[in-house]
């Protein structure tokens, strides 16, 4: 197999995400109530967590409508590990991929061409062998390669085209580079990353998907954003940027079984520790239990 066939990011030769604080000019479709208590919830957290810098957008599921929004920059790449939503969605469509499969992980680490890909368990022996469910919700590095290995063997064109076209890029394969070490991203940015996100919770034929993302929150890295009080489904990533920040993302709707919003919240920390499931999913939930609740 090609080297370029490794856990894959997209660049679109844009420069890394540097979110900032503040509050974007949505208008037409703001909930004003809504906009203070995200915006309250977010300077609290960020306060918490001693984050530079955040972001947090609602979306309506069904009219696609913003509802409440804060931080700038929402239309700026950032490089994000949230594609690996992409990559399951792609790997399903072949129909040679079904969540009760089971793969490889190994020891978490594994060789591919001149690059390693390392899971962020390594050093503790790795996953081992797991089902494809599993790797989506762990977030592996090589249980996800290994799906998408699984899918589309030494033809990555059809692969790379379906991820194009998911977040609706254009260009061809040269625009796909390799960065094994830090696993899979994508240079996206928060609002390709949010509609990709609505257009599957909107969406009744991807009860997979779907049952892929209610169970991160149950049972996989997204715990923290699960809550008694609605029912979520969603991913949550930790992506190292090109300037050594890290960027922790949750991405997720509510509720599961009827899906009304579509909420991605992103929070930007110049050290470790930094967790997209802790702090983002945190954050997730505390939004989706006020709006819930009122």
């Amino acid at each position: 197999m090609k080297t370029t066939v490794t856990l894959l990011a997209i660049s679109l030769a844009l420069s890394a995400c540097t979110a900032k604080q503040g509050q974007t000019e949505e208008t037409s479709t703001i909930d004003s109530t809504l906009q203070a208590k995200v915006t309250s919830i977010m300077e609290d957290k960020l306060k918490e967590f001693n984050a530079q810098s955040g972001q947090a957008i609602v979306m309506e599921v069904q009219t696609g409508q913003i509802k409440a929004s804060y931080g700038k920059d929402l239309n700026t790449p950032c490089r994000s590990k949230l594609v690996c939503l992409a990559s399951l969605s792609a790997a399903l469509e072949t129909g040679k991929v079904h969540l009760d499969d089971t793969v490889d992980a190994e020891n978490g680490v594994c060789v591919v061409g001149n690059d390693t890909l390392f899971d962020t368990n390594w050093r503790r022996g790795g996953y081992g062998r797991i089902t494809v469910r599993e790797a989506f919700a762990k977030n592996s590095v090589v249980g996800n390669y290994k799906v998408v290995v699984k899918a589309f063997g030494n033809d990555m064109e059809e692969y790379f085209s379906k991820l194009r076209e998911m977040y609706s890029m254009t260009g061809d394969t040269t625009s796909l580079i390799v960065f094994a070490n830090y696993g899979e991203w994508a240079t996206v940015t928060p609002m390709q990353t949010l509609a990709l996100v609505n257009r599957i919770a909107a969406n009744t034929g991807n009860d997979s998907l779907k049952s892929a993302l209610r169970y991160t929150v149950t049972d996989g890295l997204g715990m923290k954003a699960n809550t008694d009080k609605t029912e979520i489904a969603g991913i949550s990533g930790t992506t190292q940027q090109e300037d050594n920040s890290y960027l922790a993302e949750f991405c997720g709707y509510f509720p599961y079984d009827n899906p009304q919003y579509t909420v991605i919240v992103s929070i930007n920390r110049n050290g470790l520790p930094a967790s997209g499931g802790l702090m983002a999913g945190s954050v997730f939930k505390e939004i989706a239990e006020y709006m819930t609740a009122r």
